[in-house]
């Protein structure tokens, strides 16, 4: 209890900074040799605090922290504040959506020995309202989220449950075990945590199955329930699904699917590091390598061109610690990581060497490379 209320207290502690360009000089000017292990350094955008999960969206950025409280900061970034206090009811914010609704989030605390089974909430923050709202705060833990317009979807271990706008309790929709739950244009795509991709369309009875004998079963979610939260390596967008498929040793390959589904391609190999996090933007894939599924002492993030999948390169080169995600937007990309314990500053609970748990890779830094 101590240690929970001592990360909140620094949590809330929150500074943003503005996200400059990479820079060769003092006086701003744009490099255009960064070295090839990545060099010029990411900005901090939150600089202090124990983040858990963070969305960003066009206009704006969010971030959760182990306490359970929920921060928000408009673009272009020069304060953050506190938009919900964390309870123990609501502690370790999992994943975010935002609708026209509101922002929404769940919970997802970790299993222990006293609770094998912990119990999850989710919460909504109205768009006009001042205080959040529990909407349910007796879940099994959720395997994902995700959004089709207004209407908000659950994925619990046997179900994927739907909250339709202007409702406060969530409904059944099919009896189903989603991981990775995404959304893009009016369906939903998820995996089965062992070999099918499939999609779901709004009103459909049933899901139809549009990538077969891809290999899954190293996704976070479908692994021991025991461990905390963390999105699965899975993405989509109008180019098609992007999934990391796995190795019993380590390792394994950057897979890529039309949206239509059938064969599927591999054309990236990943030798031995744990890929935990992918994000797309409109010309590039990019995602995270670390040394270690725990504690890692080295993460990377690499970059490849969609149309020409099959070669990739190095966009940073080392950076000390884990990174749980990554988001591609068109100012650039947004790493949210944690400090290894070599790296650590107890003083903010950051990286001493780049400042902060939550860092861009700035849009001039990517074209510059």
């Amino acid at each position: 209890m101590l240690l929970r209320r001592s990360l909140t207290v620094l949590a809330s502690a929150l500074l943003l900074t503005t996200a400059g360009a990479c820079s060769s000089t003092t006086k701003g000017n744009v490099s255009t040799t960064c070295p090839d292990d990545g060099g010029c350094e990411p900005r901090p955008v939150f600089a202090t605090g124990v983040l858990s999960t963070v969305l960003v969206t066009p206009d704006s950025v969010y971030a959760g922290d182990l306490g359970g409280n929920v921060y928000a900061a408009d673009k272009p970034l020069r304060s953050s504040r506190l938009l919900s206090a964390g309870t123990d009811a609501t502690r370790n914010v999992a994943s975010f959506v935002r609708t026209s609704r509101g922002l929404y989030w769940f919970t997802s605390p970790p299993a222990t020995d006293a609770q094998p089974a912990p119990r999850s909430a989710l919460v909504w923050f109205p768009a006009d309202g001042s205080a959040a709202e529990v909407v349910a705060g007796d879940l099994a833990r959720p395997r994902g989220m995700a959004a089709i317009g207004d209407i908000v979807y659950l994925a619990q271990p046997d179900a994927l449950l739907e909250l339709p706008p202007g409702e406060k309790a969530l409904r059944h929709v099919l009896p189903i075990a989603a991981y990775g739950l995404r959304s893009h244009g009016e369906s939903l795509y998820f995996h089965d945590g062992l070999s099918k991709i499939s999609s779901w369309r709004m009103g459909d009875a049933a899901p139809e199955v549009v990538v077969d004998g891809a290999s899954l079963f190293s996704m976070p979610t479908a692994m021991s329930s025991s461990l905390t939260y963390a999105e699965d390596p899975f993405v989509v967008d109008d180019s098609g699904l992007y999934w990391l498929e796995g190795s019993l040793v380590g390792g394994g390959k950057l897979a890529h699917a039309s949206l239509a589904g059938g064969a599927h391609e591999t054309p990236i190999t990943i030798a031995s590091d744990v890929v935990k996090a992918i994000s797309v933007d409109d010309g590039h894939l990019y995602w995270t390598q670390a040394d270690s599924l725990f504690l890692p002492s080295k993460t990377t993030i690499h970059r490849a061109a969609k149309d020409a999948l099959g070669t990739s390169d190095v966009v940073l080169g080392t950076l000390v610690g884990d990174a749980t995600s990554v988001q591609a937007m068109a100012e650039g990309v947004y790493i949210a990581a944690s400090p290894s314990l070599t790296d650590l500053d107890v003083t903010t609970l950051g990286f001493k060497r780049y400042g902060g748990p939550l860092l861009i890779i700035p849009r001039a830094m990517l074209d510059a490379r």
